[in-house]
């Protein structure tokens, strides 16, 4: 029993030591550098290793930092609508893996932010959200085990899918059940989204499932050129949000 006890009071020092990582972090932290938040939360050394191993990494994508895109964007909820602004940057860390920082605008106002590393920013590998209003990020969530993940379609009719496991950094037992599919709609030229982009897109209509139930049906396009994906459009069953670029930029 003593051995027990010690145990347990160790994992408890080692979970108050290192990190903080699955607890909210106030927003000044956060603002104070941004950079640095995402790369401490959310590096490739961040996943676990038995998700890493299961994603179809692409050692020929090569890595590039902050590029940024602006979106003009339209929240669609009943008969209220609410023009906002979403600035997205993005960062590629090789392998097909591109972490993301997602500023929400208001009244060019920011209320809020995402960050993410993702699956060639399409599908989310582990996120956390910080409010303004609230002072703090989420708890951070992420894939805890990984079934199937198919890679992402090349030829119209193409389907990918993605089953996975997710909860909280610390959560240990009792995931939720998840899937993402996504299907190859067509093929079209990337400067149809925005005159500065120069090669082809793929456009996507995906599904992401929670214990076995739709809540997200998303647009996305697949530019080949930047390596990942941007929203188009977003739908759950309260609302919509349709995305227009309005401006890309490279350092």
């Amino acid at each position: 029993m003593k051995t027990k006890l010690k145990l347990i009071t160790l994992a408890t020092v080692i979970a108050t030591l290192s990190g903080c990582a699955g607890e909210p972090v106030p927003l000044s932290k956060i603002t104070n550098d941004k950079t640095a938040y995402l790369n401490q939360y959310f590096s490739k050394q961040s996943i676990s290793e038995s998700v890493f191993k299961k994603i179809p990494l692409e050692a020929n994508t090569k890595g590039f930092s902050n590029t940024k895109v602006i979106f003009e964007s339209k929240v669609i909820a009943g008969e209220n609508i609410k023009n906002r602004k979403d600035i997205i940057t993005y960062t590629g860390l090789g392998d097909g893996l591109i972490q993301t920082i997602t500023e929400y605008q208001s009244n060019d106002i920011t209320t809020g932010f995402n960050f993410a590393i993702t699956y060639k920013g399409l599908h989310d590998i582990k996120w956390s959200y910080a409010s303004t209003a609230l002072n703090y990020s989420s708890r951070p969530y992420e894939l805890k085990e990984i079934s199937h993940w198919d890679k992402l379609g090349t030829n119209v009719g193409d389907v990918s899918r993605v089953d996975f496991k997710w909860g909280t950094v610390t959560q240990i037992m009792n995931f939720n059940d998840g899937q993402y599919n996504c299907t190859v709609t067509k093929q079209i030229k990337a400067n149809e989204i925005h005159s500065s982009l120069s090669g082809q897109a793929k456009l996507l209509d995906c599904q992401t499932s929670k214990n076995g139930a739709v809540f997200l049906k998303s647009k996305y396009a697949y530019l080949e050129d930047l390596t990942f994906a941007i929203p188009v459009e977003i739908n759950s069953a309260n609302f919509k949000t349709e995305y227009k670029v309005l401006e890309i930029t490279s350092p």
